[in-house]
């Protein structure tokens, strides 16, 4: 395996130790061989570990960092993975309005240097940020947008799909529907507990309060809800989202 693809497994299994092993070691390699992007690249997950971490001031510096260095060789490809980490940094250490500009910066950058893939990424983040903010409308539209980039891009492994699934289970509480929003939920986290993924940085504590709130809105009827979710395919739930 490359050092990204074992990295972005890491980072997808919350394993910050090997996150920080194996780019401390392509950080070295990469200065070595004078390579700024395999530079930036392992500046960049450092800073995602220490957002990973909680520790959001040495996430902000090193993904600032990267940043300089990615500006320092004249590819504008170079800033979307620096311009995004510190997008999420900021959206982890619950800034949503600095996030909601960051990551709104991030998508014109990927919408001119990025793909279908990395354009679903940002707009779906734009989603969560507005469904926090509590524009359920604005949230909708950007998922659907979001769900049609990552189909244009075939992108449809496992944590597109539950990143998608879980924000439908944020917008149907929302919108007042418990029950779908439960079922939703449970279909998400018997994708993880097999898949032995967590979701992304910032997400996990939403997911926790999620549970907790269908819990106390459902009462003797969530367990119910939960297993009937719990055996849904999660692309047929996409699918009629």
């Amino acid at each position: 395996m490359t050092y990204l693809s074992e990295a972005r497994a890491a980072l997808r299994r919350g394993d910050t130790d090997t996150m920080q092993r194996l780019s401390d070691v392509e950080l070295v390699r990469a200065r070595d061989a004078g390579d700024l992007a395999g530079e930036v690249e392992a500046i960049s997950m450092l800073a995602r570990t220490a957002m990973f971490r909680g520790d959001y001031g040495t996430a902000r510096r090193l993904a600032g960092e990267a940043a300089d260095r990615a500006g320092a060789g004249g590819d504008p490809a170079l800033e979307l993975v620096p311009v995004h980490v510190a997008a999420a940094v900021e959206l982890v250490a619950g800034d949503l309005e600095k996030a909601r500009d960051a990551f709104t910066r991030s998508l014109a950058l990927n919408e001119r240097w990025g793909d279908a893939r990395t354009v679903a990424r940002e707009q779906f983040n734009l989603a969560t940020i507005a469904l926090k903010l509590g524009d359920a409308a604005r949230a909708t539209e950007l998922l659907f947008a979001s769900r049609r980039h990552a189909l244009d891009a075939h992108d449809t492994d496992a944590a597109m799909l539950t990143h998608h699934a879980f924000a439908g289970a944020i917008l149907a509480e929302a919108q007042g529907d418990t029950r779908l929003a439960t079922r939703r939920l449970a279909a998400v986290e018997s994708v993880l507990a097999a898949t032995g993924e967590v979701l992304v940085a910032g997400y996990a504590a939403d997911q926790a309060a999620l549970r907790t709130t269908l819990r106390e809105r459902l009462g003797a009827d969530f367990d119910a809800e939960y297993a009937a979710g719990a055996g849904q395919d999660i692309r047929e739930l996409l699918t009629a989202m």
